[in-house]
């Protein structure tokens, strides 16, 4: 794996990459140049596909979008994937984009949405061949694994968010949820220290709202299975990590499919992105994003209807075992077409 040697914005909490994402050591990886210069992104990705041109490889998986121009210019063998549209665009830049989407060294390009392929396909006609859609995935729960013990739980509903808590994740909703919901406790999983001490000073005065910070991510399946239903409230806009950005339109959450591996009832936005894997009343309850009393009406129908509850992690869960596990993904990415 090679990666920009950048210290000034690594996560602080982390300081082992391979355990942060709970994975095995069976790669390198490899910290390439990040000067202080202007352009730099542009500099790193052209260093990064000569290294690996090094490597001579059979493949290049891409994820840099200056890099995936450089490694299909080099004659490299590319899977691109891209989680948005570019960002700028130029009619250069287009026309360069245009041709290397033709070229034969790039073998395919990966999107996580079918909103992103049609963007792309909008933009540039020439991608349409080469494009195929596979949305985030997790991967299924460890054989025996035990859910965190909660103080209330089997007296109160347990209710679960895990992720960041940057704008439009959804901690707006989640915060007025639990004011107007006061017969559950609200858990939350994840987040920066600035963001959670934010969000413990707005939500000072409601003692059901539990922070439990951040957790390693293999500890997390274990927070999901003690919860009894959990909560995707995405907004229109969802800003990235720093607070720049709107991935609403293209994003794949991968809490969607940590929750539905763990069989829980999803209370989800009713946006079109989220609708690509969810259906209202069948693997999911679906909820206008900002319509604060809709999320209170559906949470409270699940509040003593524990048939429902289970008919709606049991669909979850078989979607997942069928679609969405990693080993799934890769599989499908790489086969030939």
């Amino acid at each position: 794996m090679l990666a920009p040697h950048d210290n000034k914005n690594y996560e602080p909490e982390v300081e082992d990459l391979y355990s942060y994402y709970g994975v095995e050591r069976c790669f390198e990886i490899l910290k390439l140049p990040w000067l202080p210069i202007i352009g730099r992104s542009i500099f790193y990705a052209f260093i990064a596909a000569l290294k690996a041109r090094r490597f001579a490889p059979e493949l290049v998986y891409c994820r840099s979008n200056p890099g995936f121009i450089f490694a299909t210019t080099l004659r490299l063998p590319v899977i691109f994937e891209v989680h948005a549209p570019f960002a700028k665009r130029c009619r250069v830049l287009d026309w360069v984009v245009d041709k290397l989407f033709n070229s034969k060294a790039l073998l395919k390009i990966v999107v996580i949405t079918h909103a992103l392929r049609q963007n792309f396909e909008k933009k540039y006609p020439s991608s349409s061949s080469k494009i195929i859609v596979a949305p985030d995935g997790a991967d299924p729960l460890p054989a025996g694994l035990l859910p965190v013990v909660f103080r209330n739980r089997g007296e109160r509903l347990q209710v679960g968010y895990v992720g960041h808590l940057y704008a439009g994740k959804g901690m707006e909703i989640v915060s007025e949820l639990a004011g107007v919901c006061l017969w559950a406790d609200f858990h939350i999983v994840g987040g920066t220290e600035e963001d959670i001490a934010y969000w413990k000073n707005r939500c000072n005065t409601l003692s059901n709202i539990i922070f439990h910070g951040y957790v390693a991510s293999e500890c997390v399946p274990a927070f999901i299975l003690a919860c009894d239903v959990v909560l995707l409230p995405n907004q229109k806009n969802v800003s990235v990590y720093g607070g720049g950005g709107n991935i609403g339109e293209w994003t794949s959450p991968l809490k969607a499919f940590e929750y539905m591996s763990a069989a829980k009832p999803i209370l989800c936005s009713d946006l079109p992105v989220l609708r690509e894997i969810f259906e209202h009343d069948r693997n999911a309850l679906l909820c206008p994003p900002d319509d604060l009393a809709t999320w209170a009406i559906t949470l409270a129908r699940l509040r003593f209807d524990e048939v429902a509850r289970i008919r709606l992690g049991q669909a979850a869960h078989k979607d997942f075992i069928e679609k969405y596990t990693w080993s799934m993904r890769s599989e499908a990415i790489i086969k030939e077409p």
